[in-house]
């Protein structure tokens, strides 16, 4: 997991997002809810947008769920988090679209 400690004010003055995958393949790493908080903290303070694939949050071992980034609070304002249906229903290959439909 990145060190936030790590990171200096002119990166975080700079920064426009932060993209993080959790859990992550092919590790198996996972974040928990302080970690989110603690990137919510400050895409808060220095304004920048949270981006989480969650692709394998359904994932897991026993009742070790790994949380969700947008249970940290003020998530919604500065987080998105995306899913994966073919992670978690064995479904490989298969993607979701948008598909445009003509007016002829």
């Amino acid at each position: 997991m990145p060190d936030l400690a790590e990171l200096d004010e002119e990166e975080l003055k700079n920064a426009r997002l932060i993209h993080l995958n959790y859990p992550n393949n092919l590790t198996g790493a996972t974040a928990d809810l302080e970690f989110f908080q603690e990137v919510v903290d400050l895409a808060r303070v220095y304004e920048f947008i949270v981006i989480h694939d969650s692709a394998y949050s359904e994932i897991y071992f026993e009742d070790n769920k790994p949380p969700s980034l947008l249970q940290a609070a003020g998530a919604r304002e500065v987080g998105i988090e995306f899913g994966s249906l073919p992670k978690t229903f064995n479904m490989t290959s298969l993607r979701l679209g948008l598909k445009r439909l003509s007016s002829n």
